[in-house]
């Protein structure tokens, strides 16, 4: 097998990409066709509002809204399945006729030029002669050899997979006669063409790019020029003719793809076919003389996008360097992320239609397949052309993330939906802005990895490519799929949250800050943290290369040193946790260590202590990071990787040891009969998760500090030579495999409830336990409470951690009282409440509801079974100080009421209402 045999082929991923942008296209235009018929359009709002109408009575509960939800997203699911079922009968059609005409492609080609096959009686010289043309290219079948009779000098390769047929022209044969060298030259290019098998996937290509003309793009465009004339509803796509505008030019966009994408496919199969052709044509053959004499193309360079023949300049380059059809195509990852982000959007929105789940796990699981594909596709363009200089390499994943993100804004969903909020604001930019920059980032962080490991891989072991490749996905899984879940939300949820001030010795200044900086989140490491593939995908990271290179002589990782690294970095987690457990028995008072009060506003000593340990094993991995990347030099993603996750496995394990101490000392104050802690495994895995997550963010300066400090000392002292792989270290390594891989399984059902926003049984149960509420209690209530109240004033007074008074004021939230005995106190979107302490200003922005039972008696309201769903943000000074959900309380009111007001009182509040309703 010849070097350019093994020429990775372009053709496959191309064609690959042109399904992908076909299908995530025209999917989109059968859906909006379908609603652009009056009739589908009416039949779908109708059904909106006899859905919407069952549900209307139900009460506002947390649980009962989400059991409305459901009712309400299977009752429209036959509607919006009649969409979507458009888009299954389109794309059948589609494709269908695209397969249609692949089949009839030869019947077309042969009737076309009036071919004829070559007999053996009217030629068999030539024919002998052929035949052993193809079989130094090596086919295992010669072709069917036609004869075009009237067609100038040339050829072509087509047919089915059992029935291959080349075509030779009338000019051609007679260079057979004239110039042997120039034709066994051409023959030699078509019968490359079946080597390199990419007959199919071209005549599919113009098959798909007809079909996808005929079948989707005419009647679509027509149907929406028609829609105003003839009446129809064109705001069942848009409402306003700037809406139907994005439509149009989005559609443009996504067409101009199709056939670009399309004359990529026919141009990069020419350079294939010469470069495999160039090698049994020889250095001295006639090949290079007649692409030299192809005539040049003038004009602009981007005219050459639009043949579908390569410029000859590019083929001489070809012919002269067959490896430079390895070299990554970043026209070609463009138009990956392009094809990716319009599926991802699409097929998003379509699943919200079908299936009764929560956004964040229909998003999550989209993200998952969309991450595996994007990384495989990256990962393979690595492998390819890893010799490449380094720079040159990490601009693909900037340019595989640039194309999603413009493949999202390209989606005609988006022009539908979105084109009169594009950015929702600044707001709505910078969450752009932070989030592409984000994926920008993570591409980079693992092209890094892949490249190291990839140079690691090419052994005689033939699976070790495919295993970076594999494991570059799984890695990448989680990570994407939190990014996607939060992609289009505001930049709040992309905003680092602080911890609550402690219950217990908030006015201890220092003990404060370290629960504000020790308990800090960020809110997508949620669903990274909650992904079962988390772990796993960590592991992988050094496990991979420890296994591709496992028994070879010589190996270059060093795993003695990585290990030991980390295993005095867990050590020193372990000795620091110890030692500030000591420290906080003298430094705080026993009051403040027995608090075990929890509330969403306030933390208790055993959480800051807990939260203290997590933060110190985090810095310390990021110590251990730098440690590595100063001392290694070579494959340092995995070494780091290694070094990182016994630090942070070993810190978890730890934690016990922590509890074991705290406990002898009686450091709580509860005097245990045993020093031995109790801790559920749910939560040590939990604990686990949290810390190599958090530790591998943190890794990441640390690493890049470590190698800086590393390269300006080695400027004198060189490092030194790689020592050889250490058997005894596969112990540990596996020891260490096996923990990481098992730990994710404990936190499979926690897992699933961040994913699907689960309601606790207690307060929820499934729709075919729960009885549905059709008849609620009976309750004896005032009447004159019954309505909806506006708060015209809220003043309360609250006592600070110092004993300052300080004074709350308010208004706007909404109180709705039925006859039934439920009722919901409406914060709105953001209802604000005011004081001043200290002369510094305190506010508390609220949103959401809280819903209750309520009964009256004596002139009392007496609340029951509060559920609360918001949020609540308190600030001062314009300073963030805690953020966190919205809170309910029970305490019972005293109220008046008489005609359209009333007042509500407590011990520390006074409430003035107005009906409204």
């Amino acid at each position: 097998m010849t070097e350019a045999h093994g020429v990775p082929a372009g053709t496959t991923t191309r064609f690959t990409l042109l399904i992908a942008v076909v299908a995530a296209t025209s999917s989109t235009m059968f859906m909006l066709l379908h609603l652009l018929v009056p009739a589908n359009a009416a039949r779908q709002v109708e059904a909106q509002k006899r859905c919407f109408a069952e549900v209307s009575g139900l009460p506002e509960d947390v649980s009962w809204r989400a059991q409305a939800a459901s009712r309400v997203k299977r009752c429209l699911a036959p509607v919006y399945l009649d969409e979507v079922s458009w888009a299954g009968y389109g794309l059948a059609l589609l494709f269908g006729l695209a397969v249609v005409l692949y089949w009839l492609h030869p019947w077309w080609i042969i009737r076309r030029s009036r071919s004829v096959p070559l007999s053996a009686g009217g030629s068999p010289e030539l024919l002998a002669y052929l035949g052993d043309v193809s079989r130094q290219v090596g086919l295992a079948r010669s072709p069917e050899w036609l004869l075009a009779p009237y067609a100038t000098a040339g050829g072509r390769a087509f047919g089915h997979v059992r029935r291959r047929r080349v075509q030779l022209n009338a000019g051609l044969v007679v260079l057979y006669a004239t110039d042997r060298a120039a034709f066994r030259a051409v023959v030699l290019h078509e019968l490359a063409h079946l080597w390199h098998r990419d007959v199919d996937k071209t005549y599919l290509t113009m098959a798909i790019w007809r079909a996808f003309v005929v079948v989707a793009l005419i009647p679509f465009v027509v149907g929406l020029l028609l829609a105003v004339p003839l009446g129809w509803p064109v705001t069942a796509l848009t409402s306003h003719w700037t809406g139907t505008l994005a439509v149009l030019v989005s559609l443009l966009a996504l067409t101009v793809l199709v056939y670009l994408t399309r004359n990529a496919i026919l141009r990069v199969r020419e350079l294939h076919a010469d470069a495999i052709a160039a090698v049994h044509d020889g250095p001295d053959g006639a090949l290079r003389g007649l692409v030299g004499r192809l005539r040049i193309p003038t004009g602009p360079r981007w005219r050459a996008l639009l043949s579908t023949h390569p410029d000859p300049r590019q083929r001489l380059a070809v012919l002269d360097d067959p490896a430079v059809l390895a070299r990554p195509s970043l026209w070609v990852l463009a138009g990956a992320g392009i094809a990716a982000g319009m599926l991802a959007t699409n097929f998003s929105f379509v699943l919200d239609l079908l299936f009764v789940t929560t956004a964040a796990l229909n998003r999550g699981l989209v993200g998952l397949v969309v991450a595996l594909v994007l990384t495989g596709l990256l990962a393979v363009t690595l492998w390819h052309a890893v010799d490449l200089p380094r720079r040159t390499l990490l601009l693909c994943p900037v340019v595989l993330a640039a194309g999603f993100v413009l493949g999202e804004s390209l989606s005609l969903l988006h022009a539908t939906v979105g084109w009169d909020q594009p950015f929702a604001g600044l707001g709505g930019v910078a969450a752009v802005v932070v989030t592409t920059l984000l994926l920008v980032a993570g591409g980079v962080l693992l092209s890094g990895w892949t490249l190291s490991v990839l140079r690691l891989a090419l052994t005689p072991r033939r699976w070790a490519p495919l295993a970076v490749v594999a494991a570059a996905g799984i890695v990448a899984a989680p990570w994407f799929a939190a990014w996607f879940v939060l992609r289009d939300l505001g930049l709040a949820l992309w905003t680092p949250i602080f911890g609550s001030v402690p219950g217990t010795g908030a006015e201890i200044g220092w003990y404060r800050t370290l629960a504000w900086w020790t308990d800090i989140t960020w809110p997508p490491l949620q669903y990274v943290t909650g992904n079962p593939l988390t772990l796993p995908g960590l592991t992988l990271l050094w496990l991979v290369p420890i296994v591709i290179t496992f028994r070879r002589h010589g190996t270059a990782l060093r795993l003695r040193q990585a290990l030991t690294i980390g295993l005095g970095g867990g050590v020193a987690v372990m000795i620091i946790g110890v030692a500030l457990s000591y420290v906080a028995k003298s430094a705080l008072p026993l009051n403040v260590r027995q608090d075990t009060t929890f509330t969403t506003e306030t933390t208790y000593f055993g959480y800051v202590q807990l939260c203290t340990y997590i933060t110190v094993a985090v810095l310390a991995q990021a110590v251990v990071a730098g440690l590595v990347a100063a001392r290694v030099r070579r494959y340092r993603p995995a070494l780091i990787a290694l070094a990182v996750s016994v630090t942070g496995t070993l810190a978890t394990i730890g934690w016990l040891a922590v509890l074991l101490f705290s406990r002898c000392i009686d450091l709580y104050g509860t005097a245990p009969a045993s020093c031995a802690p109790v801790v559920g495994l749910t939560d040590l895995t939990g604990y686990l998760h949290t810390i190599l997550v958090k530790g591998l963010i943190l890794a990441v300066p640390g690493a890049l500090l470590g190698a800086a400090i590393a390269a300006l000392l080695r400027r004198r002292t060189p490092e030194p030579a790689d020592a050889p792989g250490v058997p005894t270290s596969a112990l540990p390594v596996a020891l260490l495999a096996v923990v990481m891989i098992v730990a994710a399984l404990p936190g499979l059902p926690g897992d699933w409830n961040t994913w699907t926003g689960y309601v606790n049984s207690s307060t929820a149960a499934p729709d075919d336990e729960k009885p549905p509420p059709t008849n609620p209690p009976e309750t004896t209530v005032d009447t004159c409470v019954v309505g909806t109240w506006v708060e015209t004033s809220n003043e309360s007074h609250v006592k600070s951690p110092a004993g300052v008074d300080v004074r709350f004021t308010s208004s706007g939230r909404v109180q709705r009282f039925r006859a039934d005995g439920t009722a919901v106190l409406d914060f709105g979107t953001e209802n604000v409440t005011t004081g001043t302490l200290n002369g510094k200003t305190l506010r508390s922005v609220s949103s959401g509801t809280i819903t209750f039972t309520y009964d009256t008696e004596a002139g009392q309201i007496l609340y029951s079974n509060p559920t609360a769903s918001g949020t609540t943000t308190v600030t001062m000074d314009g300073v963030v100080q805690q953020t966190g959900p919205l809170e309910a309380g029970v305490e019972p009111e005293q109220y008046t009421c008489q005609g359209d007001t009333m007042t509500q009182t407590g011990a520390a509040f006074t409430i003035r209402l107005t009906r409204t309703g």
